[in-house]
């Protein structure tokens, strides 16, 4: 409900979620960044002896970085929004890198 906001500077940072249930869908999320500032997105696997891995599709260098000032942005892999193909048994990290950004929240949807 956008209680709280976690921000970063010029120095950006990283935040990555405990194991979250994902059954598909996309991923939604609020945000609003300065000019040269930007919020990508790995998703890691929060399961089992895989957990923390890093799946090739869902890394940072393939997301397309969000600009801008946005309640609701899908995020996206190379143009891609669909996260119902993720490898693993519907629990993801998020791993969320940041600069010159206010992430409010995000969701699946």
């Amino acid at each position: 409900d956008r209680f709280v906001s976690l921000g970063a500077d010029t120095d950006g940072g990283f935040m990555l979620t405990k194991p979250l249930a994902c059954t598909g869908g996309k991923l939604h999320i609020n945000a609003q960044t300065e000019s040269d500032g930007f919020v990508c997105v790995a998703v890691r696997e929060g399961k089992g002896v895989r957990d923390g891995e890093w799946p090739d599709f869902w890394r940072f260098e393939k997301c397309d970085p969000f600009t801008g000032d946005s309640l609701d942005h899908v995020v996206t892999w190379q143009g891609h929004d669909d996260m119902g193909g993720f490898p693993g048994e519907g629990v993801v990290r998020l791993h969320f890198w940041v600069e010159n950004v206010r992430p409010y929240w995000f969701w699946f949807e």
